[in-house]
């Protein structure tokens, strides 16, 4: 047989216990901001190192001035428009005139280019309004 418990009971019960809740439902909360918090500071993490990332592709070796470089002005470029299957070699930076993508080799779609326009640096190729492949 099941015994009921009264209203009575529960009302002595709690006020007994009344500190050891508060405690309990106080340690909840810290815990939940704590943890939900925690991921919010994750989330913000990655999304500032994608930034980073994306900021770095844009930053090259040849888009920063030096003083080495700035006696180079009179030697010849290398080319911007290559074709055929020495580009590899020539065109570190691919571009497809149609979709106005720029794809950098160990890319999806550098290989298969058929007449890409060629850029030295991918500032290069920005500055001429293409965008990067996101392959």
């Amino acid at each position: 047989m099941t015994q009921m418990i009264t209203y009575q009971e529960i009302k002595t019960k709690f006020e007994e216990n009344k500190q050891k809740l508060v405690l309990a439902v106080c340690f909840l909360l810290v815990f939940v901001i704590g943890f939900g918090t925690g991921r919010y500071e994750r989330e913000v993490n990655i999304n500032r190192e994608k930034i980073q990332n994306q900021q770095a592709n844009y930053i090259t070796k040849s888009s920063v001035s030096t003083t080495a470089d700035s006696n180079k002005k009179d030697e010849p470029q290398a080319p911007t428009q290559v074709l055929g299957a020495s580009a590899d070699k020539l065109c570190p930076v691919k571009g497809n005139m149609t979709s106005k993508i720029y794809h950098v080799p160990g890319g999806a779609f550098y290989n298969t280019l058929k007449s890409p326009r060629c850029f030295n640096t991918e500032a290069e190729a920005v500055a001429a309004g293409f965008r990067k492949s996101s392959r």
